[in-house]
């Protein structure tokens, strides 16, 4: 027996103290905990793992399936499930953080995936900010005496935020969603958080393990620059972020219209923004998706439509990427310049776009 259908989940819905009603209401799920703070939609962590509704193969839970058919859900040489994908409702700030990098986790013996994110604004109240990197020629000395002085909030760098924006999180990046925001966060399946300032919250910090963790080097983000395709069906294929780790991908499908997955060799996590849909094969019509998140199979994927229902659909999908074959190069072929299509990675210091760009010019020119 393999994997050969896609697997519908159930999102795990999770109380914060910062959380609000957005995800109960939106997921029609009115036995939730008042302040909803985070939905995990794609998830193998522990308890938290994703419940399989339409058991599928009698498979319980991602987590169940990966243990079961690693190779058919991944198509990966994969340990484990590699990503995490959840919806946040900050009702009030969260706590200014740290995730550190794979290097960092083994080393001081934390686990074995660091957590380098990124985040798709769904909805933003106006005024609405974010914490992204700390100001110029911030130091660890610096940090660790405004996280003894309460003087903190002066080294945070705020950035403004819209409906649609998206931005990367690599770890070591000092971060903090702030209240009145609604996120999509795809991330390295790891739930390594360092709590460094909490707004007098009377909560536990972390300030020598988030001081560890800190990459003062890196670079100042900024919301990426999507770059779109259309598609000859009329729909349009937006590449919203790309690293080694994850691509995100955003897909608006017209009325009616069916939607062939493009070709790649990991599984495609998908969640519904907008609109509903079916999965079609060759075999007929699965079940119809509504305010459920998916992951198909990389045993299957070469086979797998998406019929759109009659108002269209807009959807994200997540996948572990081919970089140079599955990004770099559809995107070359439409005509976008190699300098926009490395802003989809973030800033130079941490930009995995680059480096391969970089790699194929040292090949070309020896």
């Amino acid at each position: 027996m393999n994997l050969a259908r896609p697997l519908f989940l159930a999102p795990v819905l999770k109380e914060k103290i910062w959380g609000g009603e957005y995800l109960a209401k939106s997921l029609n799920d009115y036995s939730a905990p008042k302040k909803v703070g985070e939905a995990w939609l794609i998830s193998t962590c522990g308890a938290d793992a994703s419940p399989v509704i339409n058991k599928h193969a009698g498979i319980a839970s991602l987590a169940d399936a990966m243990k079961k058919y690693p190779v058919d859900l991944c198509g990966l040489n994969a340990a484990e499930f590699p990503l995490l994908c959840k919806f946040i409702d900050a009702n009030e700030s969260l706590s200014v953080q740290v995730h550190p990098d794979d290097t960092a986790v083994k080393k001081h013996g934390w686990g074995t995936l660091g957590k380098t994110e990124c985040w798709y604004i769904v909805e933003a109240k106006p005024g609405a900010e974010i914490i992204l990197g700390l100001t110029d020629a911030t130091g660890v000395d610096e940090v660790a005496v405004a996280t003894l002085s309460g003087d903190f909030d002066r080294l945070l760098r705020r950035v403004p935020v819209k409906n649609g924006d998206v931005f990367f999180v690599p770890a070591g990046t000092v971060h903090a969603i702030l209240g009145g925001l609604v996120i999509y966060e795809v991330q390295q399946s790891s739930d390594i958080t360092f709590r460094l300032f909490d707004w007098n919250r009377p909560r536990e910090l972390q300030i020598k393990e988030s001081l560890l963790s800190i990459d003062f080097s890196a670079a100042s983000q900024s919301a990426i620059s999507p770059l779109s395709i259309t598609l000859s069906n009329g729909a349009t294929r937006i590449f919203r972020c790309v690293c080694r780790y994850f691509a995100l991908e955003e897909f608006l499908i017209p009325p009616m219209s069916t939607l062939t997955l493009p070709d790649r060799k990991s599984f495609s996590a998908i969640t519904t923004l907008e609109g509903s849909f079916e999965f079609v094969d060759n075999d007929g019509s699965f079940d119809k998706c509504e305010n459920a998140s998916v992951v198909v199979p990389a045993s299957i994927s070469r086979s797998v439509k998406i019929l759109a229902g009659s108002s269209g659909t807009r959807l994200l999908h997540s996948s572990v990427p081919e970089i140079l074959a599955e990004v770099i190069e559809p995107l070359r072929a439409t005509g976008f310049s190699d300098e926009k299509i490395a802003g989809l990675g973030g800033s130079s210091s941490s930009n995995d776009l680059i480096q391969i760009m970089k790699s194929e010019y040292e090949r070309a020119t020896k």
